[in-house]
């Protein structure tokens, strides 16, 4: 075990004594380097380095006079200490270094600040070959056991190596706080440094730690530096506070510390995850003009963000941007970012970024979308009319062996229509009969919306359909879709007048649905006559509906004959049909009226004044 530290004397610096805490200072001995007379005291005894540590040629003895400034380091020797941890979160960390005892010396086997700001460590040859820093830093406690026995040396250096791994924060927290009371280090900015840095963790941290620590650093009047302040805004990009980033900011400005790109990165990042958008793309644009070069996993991070938050418009300028910032190059993007993209921008329908994608990747063969994907490309280019995308996406699943069915044919007929391509649209109805596909009216709504947003379009629908059957088989569903627009935006008469310029281009003919649609509309006898006819020659059995509609026909100017014959082979009529054969009736004082009466009677329907009135003209048989 270390033995307890002795405190050290103050000396005399020019006859005068030190005082430890002057006034309107809190701890000053702690928060800086006091001078040193080398006359007053001998100095203490060098630490014996471990010969198994390689360490970069430093003196590692506790300096007697002031240190000289940092050297600085060599050019293969990186300027910052600890890697990139702006994808770790902060924690709140307590004011550990201010113990209520007071400022301590410290003990002949410290290491100052200026051994770890001069020195860059090696972090292999740490290792592998340095026991006791080892044995701190693979610890999975807080305080390893280890720690008490270690030199402080070691300490520093398992604090340098702790900071750069994950769930290493409260490690540090407490070797920290352990050399400040029990090895009496003073507080320096190193050790708040590594506290700062500790504040990234992902589970213990937070922006309010990280203000405590910048408050505690100013009380103490100790002036951060630039790694400092990078590592705050490090902090911040994971755990955002605008206003601890203003303070960081202007304390730097005020020091003429420059914003270096790193520090402008952690800036952006942060504010994009503080959910401010616009300033995060605008604090990208500013990086831009000012000519920083800007890293690609930070593109990548603001891509994928706003394509998550459905900033769809920004994310595809963001690529553009990114394969700019790459010479145009896509295979240097992420296949995986390329892929994530595309299936935000298909699923939301976006069109600008999921044909870009489409042609950039797929078409190459540089990215193979799975099938999901690929049918959300689909209904993409159907609400937007590509029919090339539409094509390629039907083209790239059938080469897969996936079975084509109406899930894929309706999204492809929709975007012929969306193109204004009406003929390619009815060939989609005869692909999919004859895949096998029973086209059913539900399956020609696209066509219908059409028509019915333009009924100008009923007559090119017309001449279309004639010349299609002149090339094949063409189904019954196209004749259907044509009869029911023009029923709904022109009326019975130009429907009737297209069935009969359309009836005979089909080899199928019309069927129930063309005759059901035909006679609902319809009011008068002689209409209903030649529609008669009309499903006797193409051989089309009546049904319920049809039937109900003959009887209303006829009951309204044709023969009430018929339209009771009609009646009693139905087994249910209608309301509509039985109200418009007891009009007739009454209008005929036709005594057959009155059994319909029982019927209307246990409907309880309401007739009207006028029929009773009549009803009472009539006789009873």
């Amino acid at each position: 075990m270390a033995p307890k530290r002795q405190g050290i004397r103050l000396t005399h610096i020019n006859n005068s004594v030190i005082d430890p805490s002057p006034p309107g200072r809190l701890y000053s001995a702690w928060a800086t380097s006091q001078p040193h007379n080398p006359t007053a005291e001998e100095p203490p005894d060098p630490i014996q380095p471990d010969p198994t540590l390689e360490l970069d040629p430093i003196e590692v003895t506790r300096p007697v006079t002031n240190p000289e400034p940092p050297q600085q380091p060599p050019s293969d020797t990186p300027t910052e200490l600890h890697s990139d941890p702006t994808l770790r979160v902060a924690s709140q960390v307590p004011n550990l270094l201010l113990p209520a005892s007071g400022p301590r010396d410290s003990d002949t086997d410290s290491v100052p600040p200026t051994f770890i700001e001069s020195a860059p460590l090696r972090t292999g040859q740490s290792e592998t070959r340095n026991a006791e820093t080892t044995a701190l830093v693979h610890s999975p406690l807080n305080f390893p056991p280890e720690t008490v026995d270690a030199p402080t040396h070691a300490i520093y250096r398992a604090l340098l190596l702790s900071q750069n791994q994950r769930g290493q924060g409260n490690k540090i927290r407490r070797l920290v706080k352990y050399l400040v009371e029990e090895r009496g280090e003073r507080p320096s900015l190193v050790l708040y440094w590594l506290l700062v840095s500790a504040n990234s963790e992902t589970t213990t941290g937070s922006a309010a730690g990280l203000a405590s620590i910048l408050k505690e650093v100013k009380s103490l009047d100790i002036e951060p530096s630039s790694n400092f302040y990078l590592a705050a805004l490090r902090v911040l990009a994971i755990h955002p506070d605008y206003l601890t980033r203003n303070t960081i900011v202007k304390r730097m400005k005020a020091q003429d510390i420059e914003l270096t790109p790193p520090a402008r990165h952690s800036i952006a990042l942060g504010l994009l995850r503080d959910g401010q958008n616009e300033m995060a793309l605008d604090y990208w644009d500013q990086m831009r003009r000012d000519g920083i070069e800007i890293l690609e996993w930070v593109s990548d991070i603001f891509i994928y963000v706003m394509g998550l938050r459905g900033c769809l418009d920004e994310a595809v300028q963001l690529l553009y941007q990114r394969l700019k910032m790459v010479g145009g190059d896509a295979s240097i993007v992420p296949p995986v970012l390329w892929s994530y993209l595309l299936d935000e921008c298909s699923r939301n329908l976006h069109c600008e970024g999921t044909s870009f994608i489409w042609d950039t990747m797929v078409r190459q063969g540089k990215l193979d979308p799975p099938d999901g994907v690929a049918l959300n490309v689909l209904h993409t280019a159907a609400r937007h009319g590509e029919t090339a995308m539409a094509t390629a996406v039907l083209e790239l699943l059938s080469g897969r062996g996936v079975k084509l069915n109406l899930l894929h044919y309706e999204p492809l007929m929709e975007t012929y229509l969306q193109a204004g391509d009406l003929e390619n649209a009815f060939r989609v109805l005869r692909i999919v009969q004859d895949a096998g596909h029973r086209a059913h009216s539900w399956d020609t709504r696209p066509i219908f919306a059409l028509l019915k947003r333009s009924p100008e379009l009923a007559d090119k629908a017309v001449g279309v359909l004639c010349d299609l059957s002149k090339e094949g088989y063409l189904p019954g569903g196209a004749v259907n879709v044509l009869v029911e627009a023009v029923l709904q935006t022109r009326g019975f008469e130009q429907a009737l007048t297209a069935y009969r310029q359309v009836c005979d281009v089909c080899e199928s003919g019309p069927d129930r649905r063309t005759f059901g649609l035909l006679l609902d509309a319809c009011e008068r006898a002689e209409h209903a006559v030649f529609l008669v006819s009309e499903m006797d020659r193409f051989s089309v059995q009546s049904t319920g509906g049809i039937l109900d509609s003959l009887v209303r026909c006829f009951a309204h100017d044709g023969s009430l004959d018929v339209a009771l014959v009609y009646l009693n082979e139905m087994a249910s009529a209608s309301d509509r049909a039985v109200e418009a054969v007891v009009r007739r009736c009454c209008r005929d004082r036709d005594p057959r009226v009155w059994p319909l009466m029982d019927e209307v009677r246990k409907r309880g329907l309401e007739l009207g004044e006028d029929v009773r009135e009549m009803l009472r003209e009539i006789p009873r048989a």
